[in-house]
């Protein structure tokens, strides 16, 4: 099988370093595209979200030792709540504390799309993945007005995307502990910040373990990434504990987080419909985020005829897709920004589609599939 391209650095200017160059594009990228689409921006005075408003305010109260779960009641996870807390830091009644964070969520999200499209191709074309990719997220209707779980965790589920489609892509790279600490500590973070969300990560493991077992025969090395990823997984739950801990607070962490989330937040219905349900919303998705719709049909050919690609690597693919939705829907529950998270897979179609413009001819498809996109947001 070829052996993918690895990531380049794109530009060679001698003013500044060209790892610099790029972070500042992602920067760029996501500052101008969330200025103008969250509602936590300075452009706008307020964000009247009922749910943003609730997270700052328990990030509030927690400055002044109130405890979530305990003395505040949501339903979100704790590392939500903390985020909000050091947003609340910075401007207790008003969201730009948030819009910092969201900058910095962006800008890790724009950079690891061009580290994505930097898997497939090679030249200066690959920056366009973070205005492009930022652009096309951002401006999602499930993106809301900002300051959701999703949000955040969409640089989260990127990171771990990306790892995985780069072991995909070249079987000499290596399962490092250092990746699966990274991607297991982030699993760990997603787990108490909305662990709906961790579908991604379930495949990420799993897929990492059979590659390792069924083709690279390293059987030893299989169990103990399992180990490495679920240590790191581990990580962020020891100060989560000790926090709810400390204030005598772990049985309303167990009963709001947990028990409410799992067995009164969700409709009863058998497996058969369940899975129905979750074809159901995702159409819904696709149907009114039709960006997301338009990415996951064009991914669904590109990666097809996509020769650098083995036939169980874009199994892999396909299945994370699916397990990602499967997370989030299988409580039969759905709202608007429910179904943001599958944008992780638009860089994906973004970097597969910016490679064909190596070619001059074929740059004209990269142009009208990335026109066609604004247009249908328009």
């Amino acid at each position: 099988m070829p052996t993918a391209v690895k990531e380049r650095t794109p530009l060679r200017l001698p003013a500044l370093p060209q790892t610099a160059v790029v972070w500042l594009v992602c920067l760029a990228s996501a500052t101008v595209t969330l200025a103008i689409c969250s509602m936590c921006s300075p452009l706008y005075a307020i964000n009247d979200w009922v749910d943003a408003n609730a997270y700052l305010t328990i990030g509030r109260a927690m400055l002044h030792g109130q405890v979530p779960y305990r003395d505040l009641v949501d339903h979100k996870g704790p590392f939500l709540y903390v985020l909000h807390m050091l947003a609340a830091i910075i401007q207790p009644y008003g969201f730009f504390g948030v819009f910092v964070f969201e900058i910095a969520a962006g800008t890790v999200f724009c950079r690891w799309a061009v580290k994505l499209a930097g898997l497939f191709s090679d030249g200066p074309q690959i920056l366009l993945a973070a205005p492009v990719s930022a652009a096309l997220v951002y401006t999602l209707p499930a993106f809301g007005k900002g300051d959701s779980a999703e949000e955040f965790a969409l640089p989260l589920l990127l990171i771990a995307l990306y790892d995985l489609v780069r072991v995909l892509l070249d079987e000499s790279c290596p399962v490092t502990r250092g990746m699966l600490l990274r991607n297991g500590v982030l699993a760990g973070v997603l787990f108490w910040t909305k662990y709906t969300l961790l579908g991604l990560h379930f495949v990420f493991m799993a897929c990492l373990f059979f590659e390792l077992l069924m083709f690279r025969h390293q059987i030893a090395k299989a169990f103990s990434a399992c180990g490495w990823f679920l240590l790191g997984m581990v990580s962020p739950t020891i100060p989560v504990l000790a926090y709810f801990g400390a204030n005598q607070a772990l049985g309303s962490l167990w009963e709001v987080y947990f028990y409410k989330n799992l067995f009164t937040y969700k409709e009863t219905l058998s497996l058969f419909k369940r899975l129905i349900r979750v074809e159901m919303m995702a159409y819904e998705t696709f149907q009114k985020n039709m960006v997301i719709g338009i990415c996951f049909f064009s991914l669904a050919i590109l990666i097809a005829l996509d020769l650098r690609l083995a036939i169980r690597a874009k199994l892999y693919i396909a299945i994370s897709a699916g397990f990602l939705s499967l997370f989030i829907w299988v409580g039969g529950v759905n709202w608007h920004y429910y179904g943001f998270p599958l944008a992780t897979f638009v860089p994906l179609a973004t970097a597969i589609i910016l490679s064909t413009s190596k070619e001059r001819v074929r740059c004209w498809i990269s142009a009208t599939w990335i026109a066609t996109l604004c247009l249908v947001w328009v």
